[in-house]
């Protein structure tokens, strides 16, 4: 890598950190491009050199920390026995990496279903991941009438609501028994 390659990449890791530090101090509303250049000691327009939007920096940050742990846990589930424990088992990888980090995921996972222009382009790998998944559910004996694509929906739904509890303040959270036994019990006990 070159003197000028490196300089970038330093920019966009103080850029990178200081946003992800505002975002989980400050949250969505509270951080500001301005804010993160300041703190990064960047100018607001290298910051959106980096990235278009304060949205778009959010969800590349998702992208990059998240990502290996969706490829992790896709690679590691072809090697289990099939069945319902290896779509359990990739939830709850995804469930622990974000609690890891609740602060940040509090600001990114409630903004994920509403995802637009370039934001939803940095999530466009979670195809991939959604794509692992219909594999792995088109090998179960699913229930009459539910396609692998409709198993999947199901699936991530319950996914997002163990997500959403575990990392909310209020009430129970969820556990990694109590997202098997929904799953199971959503897509069928032939699993």
């Amino acid at each position: 890598m070159g003197l000028r390659e490196d300089a970038k990449n330093d920019k966009w890791q103080r850029i990178r950190a200081a946003a992800a530090d505002q975002f989980a101090r400050l949250g969505y509303d509270g951080t500001t491009i301005r804010s993160i250049a300041a703190q990064a000691n960047v100018s607001p327009a290298t910051v959106l050199v980096y990235a278009s939007s304060k949205e778009t920096l959010l969800h590349e940050i998702w992208r990059e920390d998240t990502m290996p742990v969706v490829d992790a846990a896709l690679a590691h589930a072809h090697t289990q026995d099939p069945g319902l424990e290896r779509i359990v088992d990739i939830f709850w990888a995804l469930i622990e990496h974000y609690a890891s980090h609740p602060e940040l995921a509090r600001v990114i996972v409630p903004q994920l279903p509403m995802l637009q222009g370039e934001a939803l382009a940095a999530h466009l790998p979670l195809l991939k991941f959604m794509v692992g998944l219909e594999a792995l559910v088109a090998e179960m004996a699913l229930p009459p009438g539910m396609t692998p694509q409709d198993a999947v929906r199901l699936a991530f739904s319950l996914y997002y609501a163990a997500l959403l509890s575990v990392l909310s303040p209020l009430g129970r959270s969820a556990t990694r028994e109590s997202l098997a036994t929904d799953l199971k019990w959503v897509l069928g006990s032939r699993m």
